[in-house]
C-alpha cells in the first residue's frame, strides 16, 4: 500500500468509516490503542468531533469511545465506503424503489 493511501485518523470527518492499516504510536500509548481495538484490519466510523475538534468519537468494533486528536495522528487508515451501502456480497444495495419496481415487474410478467 502506498503512502499516498494512507491518511492518519485525525484527519477523518464525521460520518466517514475507514479501515486501520497500522499504528504508529509507542510505549504505553500504543500498548493502550491496541487493547481498546486499534489494530490492522479493524473498520471503524467517526461519529463525532468535540466543538474544538478535540476529541473525536468513533465506533470501532461495535463500541464508541473517544480518543485525542494527538492520538488520532498515530494511526493511518484507508478510507473506506460504509458498511450500510454493501451487501453481504461486496456489491451496491438496490435503490429501493428499483426494488419495487422489480418485484412489479416480475409479478406483472408472472401472470
Amino acid at each position: 500500500m502506498s503512502q499516498s493511501e494512507m491518511e492518519k485518523l485525525s484527519d477523518l470527518l464525521p460520518g466517514e468509516e475507514a479501515v486501520i492499516l497500522l499504528v504508529r504510536a509507542k510505549g504505553p500509548i500504543r500498548r493502550r490503542l491496541l487493547e481498546m481495538g486499534f489494530v490492522r484490519g479493524a473498520r471503524l466510523k467517526v461519529e463525532k468531533l468535540a466543538p474544538m475538534g478535540d476529541p473525536m468519537e468513533l465506533i470501532i468494533k461495535g463500541y464508541h469511545l473517544s480518543i485525542r486528536r494527538e492520538e488520532g495522528e498515530c494511526i493511518l487508515v484507508e478510507r473506506c465506503e460504509p458498511a450500510h451501502a454493501l451487501h453481504r456480497h461486496g456489491h451496491r444495495r438496490p435503490i429501493p424503489l428499483l426494488g419495487r419496481v422489480h418485484r412489479w415487474m416480475k409479478r406483472l410478467l408472472a401472470i
